[in-house]
């Protein structure tokens, strides 16, 4: 019978709260990450990221929920980079993520919603509604001059649309509380 050593991953002597931080440090990017048409399946900032991610299962376990749960994952709703994003994924890890940012590009606001409305309606139907959580995925509110709020698809319920001072009409959400 071979006997080969176990070999122990020093990472795992370092305490917990410690780990979780060097997870952070390696895994969480600080801008949106985008998700690219060509290459759906790695997003993370360097090869050492996805290292890490095969290193054990512990480290993997650890790890995963800081990867898909503290990014922000961001790509235009009007390709199909982010279906296929998901599609790539088990629904284990889609449960994950916390923050999908949803562009519509070139719909008015109000359109661009609906688009989001509909496409997010899709994902539910392909992934089940337990795998993707709609607090997950955020909507762009126009707040004025380029400058734009991030709101969850869930607390936008409605929309109405007001004229402004200067004659031209302006679309503006309507934000309903849950009940």
């Amino acid at each position: 019978m071979d006997e080969t050593p176990s070999v122990k991953c020093a990472l795992l002597a370092v305490p917990a709260e410690l780990r979780v931080e060097i997870w952070r440090i390696v895994l969480v990017e600080p801008h949106p990450v985008y998700i690219m048409w060509y290459n759906t399946t790695s997003f993370t900032k360097s090869r050492g990221a996805q290292a890490l991610l095969v290193t054990n299962r512990q480290i993997r376990d650890e790890c995963l929920p800081i990867m898909y749960g503290e990014n922000t994952f961001g790509e235009g709703l009007d390709s199909e980079s982010t279906s296929e994003f998901l599609e790539a994924m088990p629904k284990n890890k889609i449960r994950l993520i916390k923050n999908i940012r949803a562009f519509a590009n070139g719909f008015g606001q109000v359109k661009a919603y609906k688009h989001i409305e509909e496409k997010t309606e899709e994902w539910y139907t392909k992934f089940g509604p337990d795998a993707l959580r709609p607090e997950a995925i955020l909507i762009p509110v126009n707040e004025g001059d380029q400058e734009v709020t991030w709101l969850p698809a869930a607390r936008l319920h409605d929309c109405r649309i007001r004229c402004v001072a200067n004659g031209h009409y302006r679309e503006e959400w309507l934000m309903l509380e849950e009940a």
